[in-house]
């Protein structure tokens, strides 16, 4: 009788549920099939990708653990109040009018998060009472229950399979990285000395470092792009008539948080008013500064006038009281009389006669003048 080779797929094969033995299958031969079974099994579990290791949650130790009273790192922002500091994820010091940039960027890392906790936690196949079991360590019970419910709802699930769809005509990768496109323009603004245009950014975002494009159809636009195209920013530009008409309430190769109205609409939207805002108080503070000093100055001034004039003052009556003096001696002095020379402490240094009382004769090489007639 000729051997027959016999596979695993012969020896356990599934029928009503159970896994059974064809029926003719020697049993000496079963402990053979058994173990030889069992082997593929034992190498299909040992062969078996393990999970990639990870990093886990982002702490950020080194800058969520600072002292309180440590110094806060200053965050530089656009034009547009996006931010293009390297440091904008340390503990920053934000200028007013930047918040609802930061409410923006919070709620899409809120959203990219659930959308993890989604593709990890939940299966629509399961009834709720069993997810509810498989909550994530970071998610709070009965948080974690109102989202299943939430995602099990037939509206949410037709959101859901739309986005999908949507997110699937998203065929142009970018080769930015963790680099907003804030901050590659801000480089691209210091490296060309302007403001690039949007072909410029797009040849910087959507291509590496060799200027190759990230796929084909980053290529193919790449290619209808005129390059060194310089027209500024608008909705009409070369970058608009190849890429076709900016979805509704953004911009392309702006960033998060940049809509139409903010770049070239007629009415100034919320940012807008905010920067009105900041450089009306910023001028106002300049205006009561510069008041300050003149009014510091006027003071001094006034000062200075007030000390001058009693100085004056003290002068004439010095002078009138000379004069008064010098009229009385000079009606008792007579020429031949002998007269006391003083100094100015009062003391006698001196005795002599008086030569004349002509204020214009010349004594010494000078005038003796009325004060000293």
């Amino acid at each position: 009788m000729r051997e027959k080779n016999w596979e695993i797929k012969d020896i356990y094969r599934t029928r009503a549920g159970k896994k059974v033995l064809p029926e003719d299958a020697f049993h000496n031969e079963l402990k053979t099939y058994k173990l030889g079974y069992c082997h593929e099994i034992a190498s299909e579990v040992t062969n078996k990708p393990q999970p990639k290791a990870t990093r886990g949650p982002t702490l950020m130790g080194d800058i969520w653990a600072k002292v309180p009273n440590a110094k806060p790192i200053v965050i530089e922002f656009n034009i547009n109040f996006q931010p293009i500091s390297t440091k904008w994820q340390e503990r920053f010091e934000v200028p007013e009018g930047m918040h609802p940039w930061i409410l923006k960027s919070t709620n899409k890392k809120w959203k990219n998060w659930k959308s993890r906790i989604k593709r990890c936690y939940f299966n629509p196949a399961l009834p709720v009472d069993v997810l509810v079991k498989r909550k994530p360590d970071r998610v709070v019970k009965d948080q974690w229950k109102s989202l299943l419910l939430h995602w099990n709802m037939e509206e949410v699930k037709e959101w859901s399979e739309r986005n999908k769809e949507h997110r699937q005509k998203l065929v142009m990768p970018s080769t930015t990285g963790k680099l907003s496109f804030a901050e590659i323009t801000a480089e691209l603004t210091e490296r060309l000395g302007r403001a690039p245009t949007r072909v410029e950014l797009f040849a910087a975002c959507y291509c590496d470092s060799e200027c190759d494009p990230s796929n084909p159809e980053v290529g193919a636009k790449v290619s209808k792009l005129p390059p060194g195209s310089e027209d500024p920013l608008g909705p009409n530009d070369t970058f608009a008539k190849v890429m076709g008409k900016d979805p509704p309430g953004r911009v392309r190769m702006t960033g998060l948080g940049v809509c139409p109205s903010d770049l070239w609409g007629s009415n100034p939207n919320r940012n807008a008013c905010y920067q009105m805002v900041l450089e009306h108080q910023e001028l106002v503070q300049q205006q009561q500064a510069t008041i300050a000093r003149i009014e510091e100055k006027m003071d001094n001034t006034s000062r200075l006038l007030t000390r001058v004039e009693e100085k004056l003052q003290h002068q004439q009556v010095s002078s009138l009281g000379n004069q008064s003096n010098s009229t009385k001696l000079g009606q008792n002095l007579k020429v031949g009389r002998e007269v006391l020379l003083k100094n100015m402490e009062g003391k006698v240094v001196a005795l002599g006669w008086l030569n004349s009382l002509d204020p214009n004769q010349v004594v010494g090489g000078a005038r003796l003048r009325t004060s000293c007639g």
